[in-house]
């Protein structure tokens, strides 16, 4: 379920990334953000590529998560939590591993 428009709005100003993050496997490492930004109400596919570019994971867009090292994971998580662009980023060990 959906929440408010305001929490929505709340959401997309802090991305966080802690300890080890979870993913949909089975799902890309592109599919996996565009459900990330979907249930926050933002949606931007140039900047999801942007996101995976600036985290050094350009061209694997279309690969399994579960094929990935735990650093191509914790790059990804760190993706997922600037995708937004917040105004707070809260790092607990992204590079852990």
């Amino acid at each position: 379920m959906r929440g408010s428009p305001k929490t929505n709005s709340l959401l997309t100003k802090v991305g966080s990334i802690i300890d080890y993050p979870v993913f949909f496997e089975h799902l890309t490492a592109f599919d996996n953000l565009k459900l990330h930004c979907e249930y926050l109400g933002f949606y931007d596919e140039n900047d999801m590529k942007q996101a995976l570019q600036l985290v050094n994971l350009k061209g694997i867009e279309d690969k399994v998560v579960k094929d990935f090292s735990l650093g191509m994971k914790q790059r990804l998580g760190i993706a997922r939590a600037i995708i937004t662009k917040p105004e707070l980023i809260i790092l607990d060990e992204p590079t852990m591993g």
